[in-house]
């Protein structure tokens, strides 16, 4: 991720972390979260149509790495407010069984994904113009409370899948 926007992507998680740790319920947390994910995400999309791109290499980083990073913080809150608030009531064996059938949700999201998301565990760039320029080539997927922002200079076609791929790097107290 470019320094400029990794310093307000940090700024973003400290923020969060302290909504984890103040809140008094999921729902508090889930809410305080967005807020400010909401912001943060303002403040990108402004400053995008503002200033535009110094070249293609930069507006294929932003909407390949930059934006995902941010989109992945709001999926992961909605996501975590889902699995914590479905939890059923019931012993042990009944918390495994709800958070394997839940793993196997993700499995099967990965799996109906594999091509995409070898091309991002690879880092490989060939598909990048059609990927991650706005309006050069695949439309973007709509996803649960995930939307581009409503500009075309603000959403490119591989943002939604991406925004999942790095879940595995989101550090961060998420207490189930």
């Amino acid at each position: 991720m470019r320094r400029e926007f990794e310093e307000k992507y940090v700024q973003l998680e400290n923020e969060l972390e302290l909504v984890a740790l103040q809140a008094g319920s999921p729902l508090e947390r889930m809410t305080g979260s967005l807020r400010l994910i909401r912001v943060a995400l303002g403040d990108l999309r402004a400053e995008v149509l503002r200033d535009g791109f110094k070249d293609r290499e930069a507006e294929v980083v932003f909407f390949k790495e930059v934006k995902p990073a941010f989109y992945a913080l709001q999926v992961l809150e909605l996501e975590l407010f889902n699995l914590v608030s479905g939890k059923p009531a019931g012993g042990q064996e009944v918390l495994r069984s709800y958070y394997l059938s839940e793993l196997q949700y993700v499995e099967r999201f990965f799996n109906q994904q594999a091509c995409q998301y070898q091309y991002y565990r690879l880092g490989a760039s060939e598909l990048d113009g059609l990927l991650f320029c706005p309006g050069c080539g695949i439309t973007e997927r709509a996803g649960p409370g995930v939307t581009g922002g409503g500009s075309g200079l603000f959403d490119a076609g591989g943002l939604f899948v991406f925004t999942f791929y790095g879940f595995g790097d989101a550090p961060g107290p998420y207490p189930v």
